[in-house]
């Protein structure tokens, strides 16, 4: 896998070919609100490198520690729309059908509309991989 980023709560992996990145969250919880605001700081920076051809972004969570702290929580919410801003393309894959839903509930106070929920990695790569295309005009 093309690594271009490791840290301790996010590894990642940039697939050029394919026109899509994928960001990976680790198991590992954050020590703090200040912890996580650094994690996030240092994902968009590497993002922020990519070339413009990467049209997709593939937030896999699926190893995610839940949170019942409120402002975390807000903080995830918002760090994560931050992340996906620069692709049209997005998508997130989380471990379970509840996950799912929970996601969706969350993605109604997103700035970011689009987003596709999965909780089948080939499906959520499936997504992932699909290049965006300008639409052409009917064959006449």
């Amino acid at each position: 896998m093309p690594t271009v980023h490791r840290s301790t709560h996010f590894t990642i992996e940039h697939h050029p070919t394919s026109g899509y990145v994928r960001v990976v969250r680790s198991a590992s919880p954050f020590a703090s609100l200040d912890a996580a605001k650094q994690a996030f700081a240092e994902c968009r920076d590497v993002l922020d490198k990519l070339p413009p051809s990467t049209q997709s972004i593939l937030l896999d969570w699926r190893k995610a520690v839940l949170t019942t702290d409120a402002k975390l929580h807000q903080l995830l919410v918002e760090s994560g729309d931050m992340l996906m801003a620069a692709f049209p393309r997005r998508s997130m894959l989380v471990g379970t059908s509840v996950g799912k839903l929970q996601v969706a509930r969350l993605a109604r106070g997103s700035v970011h509309t689009g987003l596709q929920i999965f909780d089948d990695d080939e499906a959520a790569t499936r997504h992932a991989t699909m290049l965006v295309r300008p639409s052409r005009p009917p064959a006449q």
